[in-house]
């Protein structure tokens, strides 16, 4: 793999939804060089807003001494052509994972924390339990400003696309190591995402944007775009940085705790929080920051009743009050309720 091939690189894509629509991407990041006033040129790389003020990135976007003050983002804007100057955000400080390699593009993560809040959602990032959402096979989605072809122009216009999720054993065919080192698929920092077929995928410009994986029909952040050979080609999946790889780390540097709540046995039902977060009928996740004191309240759909908590020292039926002080894993279980046996006949 000659060391120009590698391209930090959507192909095939069509226009995202705008960001307040179902399907829309309001926590996509354009990152821009804050010399440059035109949006339009000044945007070099993705990234995906995790915290009001933290957007995930790839290292390899903001390596090589590259200063806080030269990065401005904008968030949930489609059209780089609409971002005005107030649309621009800081950037304070830069954390780059202190395991990247730039050779081997191994622990391709850097989070960048914002001069101020964005009021933009922000995305989910991919919790342990939903692990299985990126087996080979299952759906995913990209998003981002990149080349239209491999070394082609690049849009005005955000576009995504449908991709799915490839086996570790395509990917390491696809991208096995080679000598002298240089870049090669390693599955404990990297997952791969794309059409054996090709004719879909991330390309230049693209970088550090998201690859999003699919919970119960809710998108959670699982990858950030990271490198590949050309855009597209058969035989040559995207690959992407590994978010599950990293998520103490994310916590750790953005100061949150992950709660997760999980729902069990024979019924349904909804959990909500307070503070607001967690609102979901099957199993979902939300991070807090450190300290937040949390409470969980359950309520059974027709037919179920709920019979309580386990985990994170709750149980009973009322309310489940947690601190989070560290990950917090939480149960809700529901069951069905018996229908009455019909009346006898007269």
């Amino acid at each position: 793999m000659a060391a120009g091939d590698v391209q930090t690189r959507i192909v095939g894509g069509s226009p995202a939804p705008p960001p307040s629509s179902p399907g829309g991407w309001p926590y996509q990041a354009a990152i821009l060089h804050a010399s440059d006033p035109d949006p339009s040129s000044a945007q070099f790389c993705g990234g995906t807003l995790i915290q009001p003020s933290w957007v995930m990135t790839a290292a390899h976007c903001v390596d090589g001494g590259t200063s806080a003050a030269s990065i401005d983002v904008a968030i949930g804007i489609n059209d780089l052509r609409n971002i005005t100057a107030a649309d621009r955000i800081g950037v304070s400080a830069i954390d780059i994972y202190p395991g990247w390699n730039a050779t081997t593009k191994q622990d391709d993560y850097a989070l960048l924390l914002l001069q101020r809040s964005s009021s933009s959602a922000a995305a989910d990032v991919i919790a342990p339990s939903q692990a299985t959402s990126t087996a080979a096979g299952q759906p995913g989605e990209i998003a981002g400003w990149g080349a239209v072809s491999s070394g082609g122009p690049a849009p005005y216009v955000l576009l995504d696309a449908d991709v799915p999720f490839v086996s570790n054993t395509d990917c390491a065919a696809a991208y096995p190591p080679q000598t002298p080192p240089s870049a090669y698929f390693d599955p404990t920092s990297m997952i791969c995402a794309g059409y054996l077929a090709g004719g879909v995928d991330t390309c230049q410009g693209d970088s550090g944007g998201p690859l999003m994986a699919s919970v119960s029909g809710h998108r959670v952040l699982a990858g950030a775009t990271s490198w590949g050979i050309g855009c597209a080609d058969p035989g040559r999946p995207g690959v992407y940085a590994r978010l599950l790889a990293v998520r103490d780390w994310i916590s750790t540097t953005t100061d949150t705790r992950l709660l997760e709540v999980a729902r069990s046995g024979t019924g349904s039902g909804n959990v909500t929080s307070s503070s607001p977060g967690i609102s979901c009928g099957s199993d979902c996740t939300q991070d807090y920051a450190d300290g937040t004191a949390v409470t969980l309240t359950a309520a059974a759909a027709s037919g179920s009743q709920f019979t309580g908590w386990s985990g994170a020292g709750c149980s009973g039926t009322g309310t489940c009050a947690v601190t989070m002080s560290q990950v917090r894993n939480v149960t809700a279980s529901f069951a069905l309720v018996p229908a009455p046996a019909p009346e006898p006949a007269p």
